[in-house]
């Protein structure tokens, strides 16, 4: 075990910590900004690309349990392509 999941490990417990102290609708700005924060950190640490989505998924999954997967996968992926975009 490396560097790359010790960062990765890190990085979704502090997500996961922010996660459960903030509530915020399906759509919401915090939850947006815990899940891309979660792809672009894990990013900037050398984590490949599938594994930091996979990681960001969590997060919105784990704020959001009750969106069905395809769902939070759908918009995940259309935050972060949104994010990448600009």
């Amino acid at each position: 075990m490396g560097d790359g999941a010790d960062t990765d490990r890190v990085v979704a417990i502090k997500d996961y910590r922010q996660a459960k102290s903030e509530r915020c609708d399906v759509d919401g700005e915090a939850c947006r900004r815990a899940v891309t924060r979660t792809y672009h950190e894990l990013r900037e640490h050398g984590i490949h690309d599938p594994m930091a989505f996979q990681a960001s998924l969590r997060v919105y999954c784990l704020r959001h349990p009750e969106v069905p997967p395809a769902d939070a996968r759908d918009r995940v992926a259309a935050w972060i392509s949104d994010e990448l975009g600009q």
